[in-house]
């Protein structure tokens, strides 16, 4: 797997460095903060986070934007975060997992989603504390209107639960995402089946993209299904017995993403045999017409050949309807040969 250049770079540098990795570095630094309780809803976007009141409503902060480092440093000093946690929020090539701190939890997990019939692949960190929620993500846009709505339009019970509910929220929408996105892959795949099918001239890169996409999922899924596995059976104190009841379904759901995945990644890889095969039968039916072509006018060529030569003494060179039984006896051979071609089935 080749490397980028900042990559590379990042491989001599010392922990803690604060060097964003990802393919986003132009977009524009964005602050939203959005507060709440079963009472009270407000949505602000904010300048800085000393605008943060300390209360006991419920925040949930975004951040959207890694390109700026210097202020991802200033939010860890600001919550007092790991600089180690602040690298992996930082560094987009960190598998999904789930850390456990003495005064928050780090989370780091692969949201992908869809932009303009594009798949968009983000790399997004969580880290919660006792009634404070930050995201960080690295583009505009994500998976979460859903959640904000229901928070807006005090819809369900997310408004009357503590900060670990909105947690489990969050993941619940990028875990229902992968269905979505899974689903567009599939139109993709029973469109090229119809085409291969149909016999139609495809390219071999359509369908080693929808490959590479779903190795993508499978790589972003499998290890939050290890992490759940693990974090749901530990002890601590950030996920209330109730709210971890609901983690049992997202537990459920990707498994259900998994088989789904390993499913599609068979229909390509069947296809693109298929297709293999297809274009390798198409070359034959093409080789078969050229060899009987070939075979047809061997003999033909033999007789012009050998009418051809400047003998002076050669028979029947001097029969007037010479020239006409030339042509007819090259009929006659031409079509008696693809009638024992045809016979012998051999197109």
């Amino acid at each position: 797997m080749m490397l980028s250049n900042s990559h590379r770079h990042n491989l001599n540098q010392p922990p803690g460095m604060l060097i964003y990795t990802g393919e986003y570095k132009r977009t524009p630094h964005k602050l939203e903060l959005l507060v709440y309780d079963e009472e009270d809803f407000e949505f602000n976007i904010i300048d800085s986070i000393d605008e943060i009141k300390k209360d006991q409503k419920l925040k949930w902060l975004n951040v959207i934007g890694l390109n700026r480092t210097e202020f991802i440093k200033e939010i860890g000093e600001k919550f007092k975060i790991n600089p180690l946690v602040l690298e992996d929020i930082v560094h987009v090539s960190h598998r999904s997992k789930i850390e456990i701190h003495e005064h928050y939890l780090f989370s780091v997990f692969k949201m992908v989603y869809l932009k303009s019939e594009k798949i968009i692949h983000e790399h997004l960190s969580m880290i919660l504390m006792d009634n404070l929620l930050i995201t960080f993500q690295e583009e505009q846009g994500d998976v979460f209107d859903p959640i904000r709505e229901r928070i807006r339009e005090k819809k369900g019970n997310i408004r009357e639960m503590k900060v670990d509910y909105l947690y489990y929220a969050l993941v619940d929408a990028l875990v229902d995402q992968y269905f979505d996105i899974l689903l567009f892959l599939s139109i993709g795949l029973d469109e090229l089946e119809e085409q291969i099918i149909e016999e139609e001239n495809i390219s071999m890169e359509a369908i080693y993209s929808l490959r590479k996409e779903l190795l993508l999922i499978k790589s972003a899924v499998i290890p939050i299904k290890d992490v759940f596995h693990n974090f749901l059976g530990s002890n601590q104190k950030f996920i209330s017995e109730e709210v971890k009841i609901y983690f049992e379904d997202i537990k459920d759901h990707l498994n259900q993403v998994t088989d789904s995945v390993i499913m599609y990644r068979e229909m390509a890889s069947s296809l693109s045999e298929t297709n293999s095969s297809n274009m390798s039968n198409n070359m034959n039916k093409i080789m078969t017409t050229l060899t009987i072509f070939s075979a047809v006018f061997i003999p033909l060529s033999f007789l012009s050949g050998v009418f051809g030569m400047n003998f002076t003494n050669m028979p029947v060179l001097d029969f007037q309807l010479g020239y006409y039984f030339f042509i007819v006896s090259c009929i006659v051979i031409a079509v008696g040969m693809l009638s024992y071609f045809k016979i012998k089935k051999w197109y």
